[in-house]
């Protein structure tokens, strides 16, 4: 049973009498009620006779004092309510506990919102979690015929019983809130009940009186504050039924009303700054009343699987800073869906032929819009944020003649091959997810504009838009650098006063970084076809890797390689150049060399050995072995380098220390000097750090496989080289310095302190061992030499240099 709660409109007794018998044949067993004008003389019947001032919501409150049953049934006199609507309205609530009250559709539309006469979960039926008997929920229910919980609509009608409102669609407006605001649903029943228009002039008179007031009172805007973005959540796919989602500019949050249907396990979230509305849509998730341009919650970082943002940014000063923020707040592998208007749009260009431009309630010019954009700015502003749009959609409206004929019109003069479809897209969906890789460039400039100014373009000629920024430090230029950067709209320019050295402008680049690699990037330089891509291929190729570096035609480190060119910034050596790199620049990881230290001019690095190790050691300003101590740290924090010989860029390589003159290279050098020593002393090194012998360089053991011992090795170049040139070895090494077996090495190492020792040492079969130091140390050579002999493999090579540097090769018999 329930209670069945009836508000008569009609002042002819005679025709309410003949509704009340019409109810009276249906309705038998509910207890029912009426609120008339006029005293009803029916014992079936509660009357309560209401007053002619009295407003709807009041009458509906004397209603409910009589009410006893579970459910509670408002509704109107002009309705024709069948029992079978009736049951199936109940049935829903039976069903589903989180529903609070239902309507059922109607034929009419005058006073309703067109909720209630189509099926949202057909608008949403790409969403991928499904649940069965999901409620056709809605953000608005009219009470013309609601069925509810009696204890629900008796709290949520004490909440409103001192509102004016007369009109049944603002009266309907707050009780749904009231509803929600307990934590319930609201539902839409599939059964029609026939509604006649009655009193239709009457009714727009109060809608039109109470919209003023309404407005005033809770400053929201009737059409958008329940609005259900069914088009943006049929992009949404949650696999994840713990998945966490934001929709920021939520309103009364029929977004997170739809996704909490559906999705009741998930955890939602919003942002809304209108208080009103935050409390409403707070019935559904945990919604912050806040300006999300003054949005700062670090509890929020790598936090969302999904993140919503429908036609909220054109309303903000600065929407690129909110977006690139709000990106921060986005799991590495979620997604974000924005909509945004398009100014580009057909009827926005007719209005400027007529020399108009006129700001509107609601629409692509919303008075309350401050910014505007097309596809190229959606695409622009999507990038510049670090995400790629993996799908794009246009809404579109239905054109006019004159629409029609401009459209045509001006797709034939444009050049554009999709202006057409531009012109017709009234607004943009687009679902984006963070770059996978988006690298922080990081350049450092003194005086040298026109190396920097070509560099930058050689980046944009060859690197992929949106996946990377471009940050460049100045140090005190006095040429032309300085006015070319700050014209740049795509670098990030971070200017000193005066040259703070290589270290200090390096870390100053890495802080301002917001990619998840940092690059450090000399600006003598000039990167090529597939540069970064391969750099790239090599860092992630292992979690292990924690830098790497390309090859040039200028620089030390066994980095460089001879080039078919000449080094000279002319178009016809640079010509040559590219066409060498595009050949040389073939991502192969038989190519990839783990290495001791990368020297800085092109080095990249994941963001996390950033965060682990710190900035740069600014006790080496202004330059010079920072890029050592660099690849020491990266080591010592258990990373690898690896050096890349399928990656060349360009290097002009000391430009400035040519164009220096003799007392400044004598300083240069002397700083040189110094600086190695900072570095060897930092890490009880000796002198021999870095020293490398050719022969071995060069050392190939082919057809074999095995181990290799080199003695006194130290953590040296040599045993990169032996493990570049000899795949799939074992390589090992010794060292005199115990300090070397504490910094860190990409291969074993073992204490010994004197050649004569070595022997002590030597397990198992080897199929090369090395001694390129103490020689002459050893006192009976022969012998030394026969006892190395039973610790080679068959055909294993004994390789030896003399105090003459001399190289002997002794192989096994």
């Amino acid at each position: 049973m329930l209670d069945l709660i009836v508000l008569a409109t009609e002042t002819d007794n005679r025709k309410l009498q003949e509704k009340i018998k019409y109810l009276k044949n249906i309705f038998k067993e509910e207890r029912r009620i009426i609120i008339s004008s006029v005293a009803i003389n029916d014992k079936a019947w509660n009357c309560i006779v209401s007053e002619s001032d009295e407003t709807r919501l009041s009458m509906w409150l004397k209603g409910m004092e009589f009410a006893k049953n579970e459910y509670v049934c408002l509704l109107h006199d002009d309705v024709e309510l069948s029992r079978q609507s009736l049951k199936q309205m109940c049935s829903i609530m039976e069903l589903d506990d989180m529903v609070g009250a239902v309507n059922p559709k109607t034929n009419n539309n005058t006073f309703h919102s067109n909720a209630i006469s189509y099926d949202i979960k057909s608008e949403v039926k790409n969403i991928s979690l499904k649940k069965n008997d999901i409620p056709n929920t809605t953000m608005q229910l009219h009470d013309f015929c609601i069925l509810a919980r009696r204890d629900v609509l008796l709290q949520a009608l004490k909440k409103l019983e001192q509102r004016k409102y007369n009109s049944s669609l603002f009266v309907s407006i707050l009780l749904s809130w009231e509803i929600m605001k307990q934590g319930y649903l609201l539902a839409i029943a599939d059964t029609i009940v026939e509604h006649a228009s009655s009193g239709k002039e009457d009714m727009m008179y109060m809608a039109s009186r109470d919209k003023a007031n309404f407005q005033k009172e809770y400053d929201i805007s009737i059409a958008y504050s329940s609005l259900i973005r069914t088009d943006i959540l049929k992009m949404v796919a949650v696999d994840n039924p713990k998945a966490i989602i934001l929709d920021v500019g939520c309103s009364c949050g029929g977004n997170l009303m739809l996704l909490r249907t559906f999705l009741r396990q998930t955890e939602l979230y919003g942002i809304e700054i209108n208080p009103v509305a935050a409390d409403v849509a707070n019935s559904f998730g945990n919604v912050l009343c806040e300006d999300v341009e003054k949005l700062d919650r670090k509890d929020w970082q790598n936090k969302f699987d999904i993140i919503l943002i429908g036609d909220c940014l054109e309303h903000l000063h600065d929407p690129w800073n909110v977006l690139g923020k709000i990106v921060k707040y986005l799991k590495p592998t979620g997604e974000i869906i924005i909509s945004l208007p398009n100014i580009n749009h057909i009827s926005i260009l007719k209005y400027m032929i007529d020399g108009r431009f006129p700001y509107e309630d609601a629409g692509i010019l919303d008075r309350t819009h401050l910014r505007f954009f097309t596809r190229e700015g959606v695409e622009m502003m999507l990038g510049n944020a670090g995400l790629e749009i993996t799908n794009l959609r246009q809404n579109v409206i239905p054109l006019d003649e004159r629409e029609v004929f401009l459209r045509d019109t001006l797709t034939q003069l444009s050049a554009h091959p999709q202006i057409q479809k531009e012109f017709e897209s009234f607004q943009y969906i687009a679902k984006a997810q963070r770059i996978q890789h988006f690298t922080s460039i990081v350049i450092i400039n003194h005086n040298l504009y026109e190396y920097t100014k070509n560099l930058i373009n050689s980046i944009r000629q060859f690197t992929p838009a949106y996946t990377y920024e471009i940050i460049v430090v100045d140090n005190g230029s006095t040429d032309a650098s300085l006015p070319y950067l700050m014209q740049q709209n795509d670098v990030k320019v971070i200017v000193n006063e005066e040259n703070k050295g290589f270290p200090m402008g390096c870390n100053q680049g890495m802080k301002a970084a917001r990619g998840n690699e940092i690059l450090l990037l000399n600006n003598d330089t000039l990167v090529t076809p597939n540069w970064l891509s391969n750099l790239r291929n090599a860092l992630y190729s292992d979690s292990h890797i924690g830098a790497v570096g390309p090859m040039t035609n200028y620089c030390s480190n066994c980095q460089q390689i001879e080039v078919p060119y000449d080094n000279k910034l002319d178009v016809q050596s640079m010509k040559e150049m590219e066409e060498f790199a595009g050949r040389y620049n073939v991502s192969d990881s038989s190519k990839w060399h783990k290495w001791m230290k990368l020297v800085g001019y092109c080095m990249l690095m994941r963001r996390e050995v950033y965060d682990k190790i710190g900035d740069m050691d600014e006790i080496f300003s202004p330059g010079n072995y920072e890029d050592d101590d660099y690849s020491m740290r990266i080591r010592q924090a258990g990373y690898e380098l690896l050096l890349c010989k399928d990656t060349f860029i360009h290097h002009f390589g000391s430009i400035s220390f040519g164009v220096m003159s003799a007392k400044k290279r004598d300083e240069y050098m002397k700083l040189q000097y110094v600086n190695r020593q900072k570095f060897l002393l930092k890490y009880n090194l000796d002198e021999s750090y870095g020293n490398y012998h050719s022969f071995i360089a060069d050392m190939k053991l082919e057809g074999m496989n095995g181990a290799v011992l080199m003695y006194n090795s130290g953590s040296s170049v040599d045993l990169y080289n032996l493990a570049s040139n000899n795949s799939g070895m074992q390589i090992y090494g010794t060292t005199k310095n115990k300090y070397d077996l504490q910094i860190g090495s990409s291969f074993p190492l073992l204490y010994v302190a004197d050649i004569n020792d070595f022997l002590s040492v030597l397990k198992g079969k080897y199929v090369c061992i090395i001694i390129a130091d103490d020689w002459t140390k050893i006192a009976d050579k022969n012998k030394f030499i026969e006892d190395i002999e039973d610790f080679l493999l068959p055909n294993g090579w004994l390789v030896y240099m003399n105090e003459n540097e001399e190289v002997t090769y002794m192989q096994k018999e």
